[in-house]
């Protein structure tokens, strides 16, 4: 793996030449170290700079990300409503989907997401804005699994987390930033695990 320093050195002599980083990401796309390093050079906002990482990651990282920012957001929704279980049902069967793609999960995510659809009109009448927003990051990640723009649905999903963090803590901007930064550290975390995975590895020594 390329040190941070030497991705850190990279992305400031592109960005002196004038030439695009997201191409420099996208030859390194599976290296936690060159996102974090255009995470931390970037002058971009956050919420810009986590739809960069949706523009061009694939889409079963993209729609592991949206998963995660529902997930992260999901016990203000059950705070509120502890005998809906819905939102929850749905990031299983996202869950279900990201562990064996095929045509049973992805009609069991579009289920999902369809019963979410009822959830949102539902609580929409509601003041209870936190808990509608939760709920909508679930929608979307699970929403991502059918996409043909999974990134926009992942997009939806962060702002939903991000709008859920936001009122859940009476409205403070300062918490609303603060969690656009975390959502920053959920996906180089996803794309860290993924870069694990990816790595062949050791063979074990059998003893006989």
């Amino acid at each position: 793996m390329i040190p941070l320093q030497a991705h850190i050195v990279t992305l400031r002599l592109l960005s002196s030449a004038a030439l695009p980083p997201l191409d420099y990401l996208k030859s390194h796309i599976d290296d936690p170290l060159a996102w974090r390093a255009y995470f931390q050079l970037s002058d971009k906002k956050p919420s810009d700079l986590i739809d960069d990482a949706f523009k061009i990651l694939p889409h079963e990282v993209v729609v592991e990300i949206a998963t995660r920012f529902a997930e992260d957001v999901l016990h203000i929704f059950e705070k509120e409503y502890p005998k809906d279980d819905r939102p929850r049902k749905s990031i299983e069967a996202t869950r279900a989907w990201l562990l064996d793609p095929n045509e049973k999960t992805v009609n069991a995510a579009y289920a999902a997401y369809a019963a979410n659809a009822a959830v949102n009109a539902a609580y929409a009448a509601y003041a209870v804005y936190a808990a509608s927003a939760a709920n909508a990051a679930a929608y979307a990640a699970n929403a991502a699994v059918n996409a043909a723009d999974a990134a926009a649905y992942a997009a939806n999903a962060a702002y939903a987390a991000n709008a859920a963090a936001y009122a859940a803590n009476n409205y403070d901007q300062s918490v609303s930033d603060s969690h656009q930064c975390h959502q920053l550290t959920i996906i180089i975390d996803v794309i860290q695990k993924r870069a694990l995975k990816l790595t062949p590895t050791q063979p074990h020594t059998v003893y006989v």
